[in-house]
């Protein structure tokens, strides 16, 4: 029985939560099936100390699991903080328009200075964007590991 509700809840998280993480939202069936698995923990009583031991270690991979699902909702519905991107912004104008002050003989080699340094400062803020958010995006986070999960 819980053998097949944790199948079950490794498909719908590959299968359906992951992708409906990339926006920012959780699955409704998980969310079922999570709340399934613990009242199966909460009704079960350990016949044997031995038993108990492994109930024990059960319940804290289970409390894992949960943990680890709802940090990963957590992060798939929180970017960078809006004081944050002003400060990065205001620091890449700031930065960029102190390049005009060290004045070269070489307009040139001014030009190409700052056009460098601009590229530099544009490419660090896009890879910021890109791992705003985790599971969206093309270095996004993959299911993978769960597709893995030997469970049968």
């Amino acid at each position: 029985k819980i053998g097949a509700l944790l199948r079950q809840y490794r498909e719908v998280i590959v299968d359906s939560e992951w992708k409906m993480m990339a926006g920012g939202r959780m699955s409704p069936e998980a969310e079922s099936l999570i709340r399934r698995i613990w009242a199966f923990y909460t009704a079960y009583q350990p016949k044997s100390p031995a038993e108990q031991s492994f109930f024990d270690v059960s319940v804290q991979n289970l409390n894992l699991l949960r943990d680890l699902r709802r940090q990963r909702l957590m992060d798939s519905r929180t970017g960078i903080n809006a004081l944050l991107w002003f400060v990065l912004a205001a620091g890449a104008f700031f930065t960029v328009s102190f390049t005009f002050l060290f004045g070269t003989e070489n307009i040139k080699a001014q030009i190409i200075m700052v056009i460098m340094l601009s590229v530099t400062i544009a490419l660090i803020l896009f890879a910021v964007v890109e791992m705003d958010f985790p599971f969206t995006g093309t270095i996004s986070i993959s299911p993978e590991p769960f597709r893995q999960l030997i469970l049968d």
